[in-house]
């Protein structure tokens, strides 16, 4: 372990300071009696993974985000505020954790906030905490919207069966990214930037998320995307519908067109508001849902992909599930669905067409 710090006492762990995962109650560890620690349990990912932001805030500006980061005025990205010292943190928690038997079968970087925003305080906490997890002997499971920074991937080349990379992407239309993801790289920018992981033997997967009715997941945008995901050589995807939280909910209405806003407004108006263990959501109608799924399952199926719906994010859809990506895993190829009728691109949204 780097730092050469005494192990982390759990004097003040306590019984209410545990979530039930597959393998067990791992504890909730605090570094001291007013906060808990920096590596938080991750409910519902099936397996006993913690996950973890180099900061607090996000300087992206992603209407669609769940954790209620796309700031207080849209377009106005929030200022991060980085962990300090985050590395030697992450190093005293796990050597803690696995004091107590307690090793988590991995940590994901990026829960909230990007661990690649180009902010120097970022990717230096980021390369921290990476130098910790490979110290310690647990792999990482990064999840981003941006490119890889060089320093990074050199960090990353050096321990490439420790890593798993998730990129996240809406589609192929920079149209409907600039509304969506207006400070991000452009998605095929971010595609062609998992080439040099997969030439290194880092597993990559692309999340597909949010989906959003009449905006990406006409037959013609699916069949787009995937075609460039299978082209840069990637193998799995994963894909998840938008869902609302109240924070997304605000910074929609305050983002999109009104043509769109009322769109949606009428799409989750008559569903109710369900709690979760990642908190107050609001899902769209199962059907519609239920549909998309197939024809996204089937679109990547053409083109070689293995893909699957996030049983986390859509926890009543027939056929989800629990993302496994124990690094080495064989991919699990979805069975053959009943194709649905495709989405006409003519029944596109009109904003993001082109």
């Amino acid at each position: 372990m780097r730092g050469g710090s005494k192990k982390t006492s759990l004097t003040h762990v306590q019984a209410s300071d545990t979530f039930s995962l597959v393998n067990g109650a791992l504890p909730l560890l605090r570094t001291d009696p007013s906060r808990h620690g920096i590596l938080q349990p991750i409910s519902g990912c099936g397996e006993a993974q913690v996950g973890m932001d180099v900061a607090e805030g996000c300087a992206a500006t992603c209407i669609h985000c769940t954790g209620g980061l796309a700031g207080d005025k849209y377009g106005q990205p929030t200022a991060p505020v980085v962990e300090r010292e985050a590395g030697a943190k992450v190093s005293r928690e796990l050597e803690a954790l696995a004091g107590v038997g307690r090793r988590p079968a991995r940590i994901r970087l990026g829960v909230v906030s990007d661990p690649f925003l180009p902010d120097p305080k970022v990717l230096a906490a980021t390369c921290e905490v990476l130098a910790a997890a490979f110290d310690g002997g647990v792999p990482v499971e990064i999840h981003t919207r941006s490119m890889v920074p060089e320093a990074v991937l050199g960090l990353l080349k050096t321990h490439p069966h420790m890593v798993h990379v998730v990129m996240g992407v809406m589609g192929m239309r920079d149209s409907a990214a600039r509304v969506y993801e207006p400070s991000l790289p452009p998605p095929l920018g971010r595609l062609k930037g998992l080439r040099p992981l997969m030439a290194a033997g880092i597993p990559v997967t692309v999340r597909v998320e949010p989906l959003i009715p009449l905006v990406n997941d006409t037959e013609a945008d699916l069949e787009e995307l995937f075609s460039a995901v299978a082209k840069v050589g990637v193998k799995r995807v994963e894909l998840a519908y938008l869902q609302l939280t109240p924070d997304t909910a605000k910074s929609l209405s305050r983002g999109l067109p009104r043509m769109h806003r009322e769109m949606l407004k009428g799409l989750f108006g008559q569903e109710p508001w369900r709690e979760s263990p990642q908190g107050t959501r609001k899902l769209l109608p199962r059907m519609l849902r239920d549909a998309g799924y197939e024809r996204a399952l089937e679109s990547a199926r053409r083109v070689g992909l293995y893909a699957s719906v996030c049983a986390t994010v859509d926890p009543d859809v027939k056929g989800a599930r629990v993302c496994h990506r124990a690094l080495g895993d064989a991919p699990v190829v979805p069975a053959a669905r009943k194709s649905t009728p495709p989405v006409a691109a003519t029944q596109q949204l009109g904003l993001f067409k082109g």
